[in-house]
């Protein structure tokens, strides 16, 4: 896990999806965030790394959910190796700069909008329930594979295929949305797997 790490420590970024005035928390859509080769941060390998742009940082307002959305995007492995592509991106992490950790493991073939939440991140190691993305945070965010655990691992060893940066701007924090009641069937207007 130290070199996934690593390789999200050395990422930068931009984008910012603003709500409408006068909404709150609960009546706000999230914040959408679209993967693309502008905002990947992993190196390209080769000898001319340093040759390439620095990637765009996403910017997001304060809120308790974000959306990942990498339906045009194809998700491929930095690895020279062709059988390495074979592997389909299983994991989604987080990695807060205080080093608190989250991670959702999700299905590449039938997900491609992921919903970023309290609902669905889970914690990794000691840190504590995820409580939302606050004013002055700046996180990294990466898609890759994880492979199955040896019987001693408490998570599996994870490949990166695409990484990115995200910094919360200043603004008001999102009050506290309220648990919906739950139904037996899902409305028609969400979306399948309970993603935006």
């Amino acid at each position: 896990m130290k070199w996934t790490c690593w390789w999200l420590a050395t990422a930068l970024g931009l984008l910012g999806i603003v709500g409408a005035e006068g909404q709150t928390a609960a009546d706000k859509k999230p914040q959408i965030l679209i993967v693309d080769e502008e905002h990947q941060a992993l190196p390209k390998p080769g000898p001319k790394r340093s040759d390439a742009p620095p990637p765009k940082i996403y910017e997001i307002e304060p809120a308790e959910a974000i959306g990942l959305d990498f339906t045009n995007y194809e998700l491929r492995f930095q690895s020279g190796d062709r059988k390495f592509n074979l592997m389909k991106p299983n994991r989604l992490d987080v990695l807060f700069d205080n080093g608190q950790q989250y991670k959702r493991i999700y299905s590449s073939k039938r997900q491609k909008r992921l919903e970023l939440s309290a609902k669905t991140l889970r914690p990794v190691g000691k840190s504590p329930p995820f409580r939302g993305f606050k004013t002055g945070q700046r996180f990294m965010m990466s898609l890759g594979y994880e492979f199955p655990r040896l019987a001693k691992e408490e998570e599996g060893k994870v490949a990166p295929a695409w990484m990115g940066v995200v910094e919360v701007l200043p603004g008001p924090e999102p009050e506290p949305t309220k648990p919906k009641a739950k139904t037996s069937a899902p409305a028609q207007d969400e979306a399948p797997m309970g993603d935006f």
